[in-house]
Order: structure tokens, then C-alpha cells, then sequence
């Protein structure tokens, strides 16, 4: 049908170019150039120029469809790459979800020239390095996708806080917190993220105006007050056992300022004696303890009492004390323990013997107790009853120590102390009476 088309027109086209001829038989001057000329009869020259003028067409007609070709290979080509990609990027993202980790690191390498900084792919990338504990890795990834963004997100910002953290780099984290809260001065987040870092370094005085900050823009503030407490008692502790004078000063005014708001908190009694102790002033320390003993009621207070009146070597005070505390508190077995821990050591047995006999009969299950009664035997000559009654417990040589437990978490210690260090509980501490 085609062919039958094309002659029926280049039949036309010769009748019309015959017709042309027969009207136009005469002969013109074609000049090209200057002085340059042709006789060309007139129907070659307008054939010639239908001719030229079909040329260019198809020449055109081929450039145009030759670049649309091109065009149309390289999309599809590129259509076939996008799709090759998204399959590999497919496969990554189901291993990853699955836990799947082994290749993912040699697949992401194989497509990382595709995706180069695609926000995507570095996520990918983030994550498989946060699976792998890799966390310098995944911070140095999760700040590149930070750097490509148009603005900077404050959800890429915490992820990079967090693992740069993660990585041990904690002046890095901080610094990208103090960048969120420039953006928000409130984002409860970063100011809690702050706060952990300054935390684990301890920076009570740093933390202090964060912490105020987090009350603000908390809901349930009555946790974080007592939070912020917390921190300003190991800020005063801190300042306490500084060596220059100005920081102590500041330390004993924090600790008394806190002891206005809880009076009953034994530990800034004793941190605050220990401070006075330390520097030589002796009837602070004793007036600050005995101020404690009278608040709390707390026998804690009596064996640092002792400590300082037998090295002052003014034992009428502490036994003052003593029978005082026994008087008001005659049931109390923490006193009672240690009033007659105290008699043993200055070798005053009566004295012991006559405060254990007024203590319940269940007091002889605690095995200081039993020591104690085993001790009183052996000085009657009943050696074999002393022998059976502490048997269980003679190997331990250091029976005359008193033992303190957690209330919080029921860790033990020798020694008193004023922070769980299991917990973090502050005046959490009591006599381990068990």
C-alpha cells in the first residue's frame, strides 16, 4: 500500500514538473556567486530547489530521530539501572530487618557509586555499622547525611549526639546537643542527652543549669527536683574535698542551704562533719554531728562521735552521749550495738553486759550478738558453750566492725557511706542488722 503511495505521488510530482516545462520553456541566468553564472533552464532550477528543500528535511528528520533514539536507549538503560539498584537496595534492607548482617557491608559497596550521598543509603550504611557496634563508623556516616541535608533535622542531629556518645566522643556529642538547643532551647531530649554526658564526667556544676532547664520543660517535675537535689549534694561533696579554702566555703554553703529543705538527710550531717573534721575545726564537727543525732535519731552519728572524742582523748563526752541516747532510745539495737561495741574496746565488760541483757531475746540471732555472749561466757569459764555458740561465725577476725546496708538495693559495706555506689542513692545507708 506504501509503495502504491509513493508512485502515485512521484507520478504527480513528474506531471507536475512536465507541466511546469511545457509552460515554461524559456531559459534563466542562475548566478551562485558574483560574477559567477548559469543558463539553467527554469524547471531544473525549481526541481533542484524542491530537491534541496526535501533533503534538508530528511536530514533533519534523521538527526531528530536518531537523538530521540539515543535519548529513549539511554533512559530505558537507565530505567534498567534504577531497577537493579532498588532490587539490590531491596535485598540490603530485608537482610538488615532480618538481622542478616554477614554481606550487607560488601552489597552496600557494590551500589555505594549509585547512591553515592543519597540520604537513604547512608541511613543504611548508619545502621549497619550501629548492628555491628561500630559506632565511630556510624557517627562519621550519620554527620555526612547531615552535611547533604538542606537544613539541618533535629532527629539526624540526635542520632549523630547519640552515637558520636557511642563512640567515646563526648565533647563531640555535646557539641551537637549545644546545636539543637540553639534551634529549640527546650527540647526535652538534648537536655536530657547533656545531661548523661555531664553525668558520667561528673560535672555537677555544669549539670545544675541544665537540670532547672529540664524541670522547666518537664511535665512531672517533682522527679527531676529531687534530681536536682542529688546533683547539688555532690556538687557541695565535690567542693568539700577540694583543697583551696574557696571551694570548701562554697561547698558548706551549698550543704547547709540544703540542709534547710531536709533537715532528716544524715548524709549532709556527716558530709559536712567530715569537711569541719578534716580542716581542724573539731566543735563544728561535733556540733554538726550532734545537731544530726538530734534530727534524724540516726546511731550512724555516735561511732564518728566516738572517733573524734577518743582521739581528743575525752571519753566522759562520748559516754555522756551514750548514756543519754540510751535513756531516750532504750530499744534501739543499732545504739545498743554500738555503745557496746565501743565498751569492748576500752575493756569496759560490766557496762556492755548491763545494755545487752536489757535488749530483746532476739537480738542473739545476729551473729555480733552471739559473739558478744560468747565473749561473756568464755570470761565465766563456760569456754565450751562460748566455743559452741560462735562457731559458725569465729573465722571472721574483723567481728567487731559494723556492717551497713542499702535501703534502695540491699548492698553491703564496711563503711559507712554516703552514695550507693551500686545504686546511686544518696543517704540510703543504715545498720545491717541481719
Amino acid at each position: 500500500m506504501i509503495s502504491k503511495i509513493f508512485f502515485l505521488l512521484l507520478i504527480i510530482l513528474l506531471s507536475m514538473v512536465g507541466f511546469i516545462a511545457y509552460q515554461n520553456p524559456q531559459v534563466v541566468d542562475f548566478a551562485l556567486i558574483r560574477g559567477m553564472s548559469f543558463h539553467v533552464s527554469l524547471t531544473v532550477l525549481v526541481l533542484f530547489a524542491f530537491c534541496l528543500g526535501a533533503l534538508i528535511v530528511l536530514v533533519v528528520t534523521i538527526v531528530r530521530d536518531t537523538k530521540r533514539g539515543l535519548r529513549l536507549r539511554k533512559e530505558r538503560k537507565a530505567q534498567k539501572r534504577e531497577i537493579e539498584r532498588l532490587s539490590a537496595y531491596a535485598v540490603i534492607l530485608e537482610r538488615l530487618m532480618w538481622g542478616n548482617v554477614k554481606d550487607i557491608e560488601n552489597r552496600l559497596e557494590s551500589i555505594s557509586k549509585d547512591f553515592k550521598e543519597e540520604g537513604r543509603f547512608l541511613r543504611v550504611k548508619a545502621e549497619l555499622y550501629k548492628r555491628q557496634e561500630r559506632w565511630n563508623e556510624a557517627y562519621q556516616v550519620i554527620s555526612q547525611l547531615r552535611l547533604i541535608q538542606d537544613s539541618p533535622k533535629i532527629s539526624t542531629m540526635m542520632e549523630e549526639a547519640r552515637l558520636a556518645k557511642a563512640a567515646g566522643l563526648e565533647e563531640k556529642a555535646l557539641e551537637v546537643y549545644k546545636e539543637i538547643l540553639l534551634i529549640n532551647a527546650t527540647y526535652l531530649p538534648a537536655l536530657k542527652g547533656t545531661r548523661e554526658i555531664l553525668e558520667e564526667q561528673e560535672k555537677w556544676q555544669e549539670l545544675i543549669p541544665f537540670q532547672e532547664r529540664i524541670i522547666k520543660a518537664s511535665s512531672d517535675r517533682e522527679p527531676e527536683k529531687k534530681r536536682l537535689a542529688e546533683y547539688r549534694y555532690k556538687l557541695a561533696r565535690q567542693l568539700l574535698n577540694e583543697p583551696d579554702e574557696a571551694s570548701v566555703a562554697k561547698g558548706v554553703e551549698i550543704a547547709r542551704s540544703l540542709l534547710k529543705k531536709d533537715p532528716q538527710n544524715t548524709s549532709l550531717y556527716i558530709l559536712l562533719g567530715n569537711s569541719y573534721r578534716r580542716g581542724g575545726k573539731i566543735k563544728e564537727a561535733v556540733k554538726i554531728l550532734d545537731k544530726g543525732y538530734s534530727k534524724t535519731g540516726n546511731a550512724t552519728f555516735l561511732p564518728l562521735l566516738e572517733e573524734i572524742f577518743i582521739e581528743e582523748k575525752k571519753d566522759g563526752e562520748i559516754l555522756k552521749r551514750y548514756a543519754k541516747a540510751l535513756k531516750e532510745h532504750p530499744g534501739d539495737v543499732a545504739l545498743a550495738f554500738c555503745y557496746v561495741r565501743y565498751c569492748l574496746k576500752q575493756d569496759k565488760m560490766e557496762e556492755a553486759k548491763k545494755v545487752i541483757e536489757g535488749l530483746p531475746d532476739k537480738t542473739w540471732d545476729y551473729p555480733f550478738m552471739r559473739l558478744l555472749k560468747a565473749v561473756f561466757l568464755a570470761r565465766d569459764g563456760r569456754k565450751d558453750e562460748a566455743f559452741d555458740l560462735c562457731e559458725d561465725v569465729a573465722k571472721d577476725r574483723d567481728w567487731m566492725r559494723l556492717t551497713y546496708a542499702c535501703r534502695k538495693c540491699g548492698e553491703t559495706y564496711r563503711v559507712w557511706t554516703d552514695v550507693c555506689t551500686r545504686c546511686g542513692a544518696i543517704d540510703s545507708l543504715d545498720f545491717d542488722l541481719s
